[in-house]
């Protein structure tokens, strides 16, 4: 049960990414949206942003449709990003990918409608994912951008950057808590801490569908 009463729920975003090049061969948060399946199958509401949406809106009347492909495959939303520090004179282009910052904010936002046109409900726990080590700036614009949204609600990071540098990811990214390894056990370990049901059963192989996907 959430801390409102009525079933709990649970915001999933997917971070933008700031690299040097990004093409997306089928990119997709497999082990977000499965942690999304998880808690799904154990009776919470769920709710999906996805920052690498091709197909948003409002950052293709800024910057312009990327170039898909008819597979699935393409490029993703760019615009012009500050490189890391010692690497300003690389010759090459950093970038933000990903839909606008603006963009982003609007649809955590709108994460707290509910579904089926209920009430405005915020997410009891905002569950954010996280790719390559180095792509951590934008775990840490999702991290910021959820707690200017949504402020007391408890953020969780998890994923393959939060596995291997635990740590780093804590004290970057400033999350209430970080699952490093099997995000069953993660889940199950880190929400009873803040007052919410731990998800029962094996952690599933099917990914939570993603919408617009």
């Amino acid at each position: 049960v959430s801390r409102g009463g009525g079933r709990p729920k649970a915001l999933l975003v997917n971070p933008p990414v700031y690299d040097f090049a990004l093409y997306d061969l089928f990119l997709k948060p497999y082990g977000l949206l499965r942690a999304g399946m998880h808690l799904h199958n154990n009776g919470w509401d769920t709710a999906v942003v996805d920052a690498l949406d091709y197909e948003d809106p409002a950052s293709a009347a800024v910057i312009g449709r990327p170039r898909r492909k008819e597979d699935g495959t393409g490029k993703m939303f760019r615009a012009p990003a500050s490189p890391p520090a010692g690497l300003e004179s690389c010759g090459r282009r950093y970038s933000r990918y990903g839909i606008l910052p603006e963009s982003l904010e609007r649809r955590i936002a709108a994460a707290g409608g509910g579904e089926g046109g209920r009430e405005f409900r915020p997410p009891d726990v905002i569950l954010v994912g996280t790719g390559m080590t180095y792509w951590y700036p934008g775990a840490v614009e999702a991290v910021r951008l959820c707690r200017k949204v949504f402020p007391g609600v408890p953020v969780l990071a998890g994923g393959i950057y939060a596995s291997l540098m635990p740590d780093h990811c804590s004290r970057a990214t400033g999350a209430d808590a970080v699952i490093a390894g099997d995000g069953g056990r993660g889940l199950a370990k880190n929400l009873p801490c803040f007052g919410l049901p731990a998800p029962e059963g094996p952690f599933p192989a099917a990914p939570l569908p993603l919408p617009g996907v």
